[in-house]
């Protein structure tokens, strides 16, 4: 394309210039290509190699996570799909003349790849059906403040709260708060802290305790109640 600009504005200067004639410039324009609009909500069809399949699942049991399971313990796995471009292109492919020699050629190679492959992946995996059967409702610990007693007025700076737990997966430790403050924790029964309040009130006579109990898996359950100081 430079080229024809060249030769074809060297040819201008050369020749008597006729009225009405169209000169090219010396240097062509650029302009910004357009950005590639995807013609299909599907990668292979836009071309991509596979389908990366995102699923997450949680650490501890292997399976499908669900609302309670701890965000902590959720990992993203990425399953690579690979099939012949005749797989997405309708909802019955088998139906094509074509798609069992295509499918089971890439198949054939899909199984052929180390697994993880060079990419790191191991192509055609099924990932889990099942889901979280660790982090459920069924076994979320029970926790309760057994001192101080709700709306109880607290005359002095040093207080002990005392809290009750319990667990079908045992519990692990129990996290105390004062105002969403965390002030210790106790990791053997009696699960209990004491500690100067002064550094966590608030300017209200209100304030909030909570107790946070978790267990070996880390499913977790709190519970909070309202003191009063005045000191």
């Amino acid at each position: 394309m430079k080229r024809a600009y060249k030769e074809k504005s060297s040819s201008n200067k050369n020749k008597e210039e006729l009225p009405n004639t169209f000169h090219l410039p010396e240097n062509p324009k650029y302009f910004t290509p357009p950005e590639k609009t995807p013609t299909s909500t599907i990668p292979m069809i836009n071309g991509e190699f596979a389908y990366f399949k995102k699923v997450k699942i949680d650490k501890i049991s292997g399976k499908l996570a669900t609302d309670l399971t701890p965000p902590d313990l959720i990992i993203e796995k990425i399953y690579p799909e690979v099939h012949s471009i005749l797989h997405y292109l309708s909802e019955y492919p088998e139906k094509d003349p074509q798609y069992t020699s295509w499918e089971s050629s890439v198949t054939t190679w899909a199984n052929n790849q180390s697994c993880p492959s060079p990419r790191g992946y191991c192509y055609n995996q099924n990932p889990p059906s099942e889901y979280d059967d660790i982090h459920t409702g069924e076994n979320l610990p029970k926790i309760e403040i057994t001192s101080p007693s709700k709306d109880q007025l607290i005359r002095e700076d040093i207080l002990t709260v005392k809290a009750e737990a319990s667990a079908d997966l045992e519990i692990k430790q129990v996290d105390f708060f004062l105002n969403d403050q965390l002030v210790g924790s106790d990791k053997t029964e009696p699960y209990s802290i004491t500690f100067s309040i002064s550094p966590y009130i608030t300017i209200s006579t209100k304030q909030y305790i909570k107790a946070r109990a978790y267990d070996t898996a880390l499913n977790l359950k709190e519970t909070q109640i309202r003191i009063r100081t005045n000191f």
